[in-house]
């Protein structure tokens, strides 16, 4: 009994005692996240926040500048530093706004064109750690948000179509000279599980009209190396049983603002790994090929966005909303490249695999890309 006297009055104040949550936040789903110049790019709060807690910086998104670690060099400056619903609008020419909505559970940035650098770069949106409730509960850790700013949606269903590429606009009147080849595809995501992706892609290009096709073959990291390696030599090709071969097409264009820019048709994505099948359905991926001075190889820097992602463990399926994540496509060197690489335009790439293996529908090897007995 006097132990249960002794204990009752602090049971008591601890049921009294509720943990309060620092306030969460999301990037809404604009088109499939993808954001329009000019558009709103919207934040969501888990509950009303303390406005002046809000600060936000944008940085670079580019894969080469991270560690294995996800740390960004040193040497790095933000795209644009930070900036809160006071100081707003913020940067160089006052060309990003920041405002809270709807009673301090939203919030929305504007971007102008040129603010955030040029359009299609891939980028981070940091939302500072100090965000705090209305009783100054701060959560204390800076979240972090891929994301893209990009001038007009493209319509690349069409791209498939060679009199659709006829125009001025789509048909370089020189060939555009993108490299070829075996490439290296790199990927983090973080939501809503934190996977690494590694491909070895062959890509073929039709150097005139811009179109793409890639044939993409699992790789992994080797035992001893971080998962999220991005070195070639830590990496495998496995064409195991659990190896699988995924395709894509695409479009590149020169712009003569932006230099050669590229976007890809959805696709779905569909892996299975361990107990999780998962599919990133409608995934496309954006950006521009920029050439190394010092290497002289490509790299292919921009965003993937997915309509929605769909997660099934034991049976159980969960669909989760439009999501996207900063990616890196690098050429790779001849003493990079893996022996027994599936290429593009081989007959039967499929028979190299033991997993799965899903090509283009239509015609094998494709003939806009492929000349015929390749």
């Amino acid at each position: 009994m006097r132990l249960f006297v002794t204990l009752l009055p602090i049971a008591i104040t601890l049921a009294a005692c509720t943990y309060n949550a620092p306030p969460e936040v999301e990037m809404e789903s604009v088109n499939n996240n993808r954001f329009l110049v000019g558009e709103p790019i919207p934040l969501r709060f888990s509950e009303p926040i303390d406005p002046e807690s809000l600060a936000i910086r944008v940085w670079p998104g580019q894969k080469a500048l991270y560690d294995v670690e996800g740390r960004l060099a040193s040497d790095i400056d933000p795209v644009l530093d930070l900036c809160t619903v006071t100081t707003s609008p913020c940067g160089r020419n006052n060309d990003v706004t920041l405002t809270m909505t709807n009673g301090a559970t939203e919030a929305v940035i504007t971007v102008k064109e040129g603010a955030l650098g040029g359009l299609g770069e891939p980028l981070v949106l940091e939302i500072v750690g100090d965000l705090a409730d209305r009783s100054g509960h701060a959560k204390g850790v800076s979240a972090y948000f891929d994301f893209q700013v990009i001038d007009e949606d493209w319509n690349t269903s069409i791209i498939a179509d060679n009199d659709a590429l006829s125009g001025d606009d789509a048909v370089p009147r020189e060939p555009l000279g993108i490299a070829e080849g075996p490439h290296l595809f790199y990927m983090q995501a973080e939501s809503p599980v934190k996977l690494t992706q590694h491909f070895w892609c062959d890509i073929e290009i039709n150097q005139m009209t811009g179109f793409m096709v890639a044939l993409c073959t699992d790789g992994d990291a080797e035992k001893d190396a971080p998962v999220n390696t991005m070195d070639p030599a830590e990496i495998y090709l496995d064409t195991g049983p659990e190896g699988y071969i995924f395709t894509f097409t695409g479009l590149f264009v020169l712009d003569p603002d932006e230099g050669i820019i590229f976007e890809t048709n959805g696709v779905v994505f569909a892996q299975t790994v361990g107990p999780i099948y998962f599919e990133l359905r409608d995934m496309i991926l954006r950006g521009r090929v920029v050439v190394d001075e010092k290497t002289g190889l490509s790299n292919w820097n921009g965003t993937m966005t997915v309509s929605e992602i769909y997660y099934e463990v034991a049976g159980k399926g969960t669909t989760y909303p439009a999501d996207m994540s900063n990616f890196l496509v690098f050429e790779l060197t001849k003493e990079q490249i893996p022996e027994g690489l599936p290429r593009a335009c081989s007959k039967d790439p499929c028979s190299l695999v033991g997993g799965r293996c899903d090509l283009l529908d239509g015609e094998w090897p494709p003939p806009e890309v492929c000349s015929e007995g390749e």
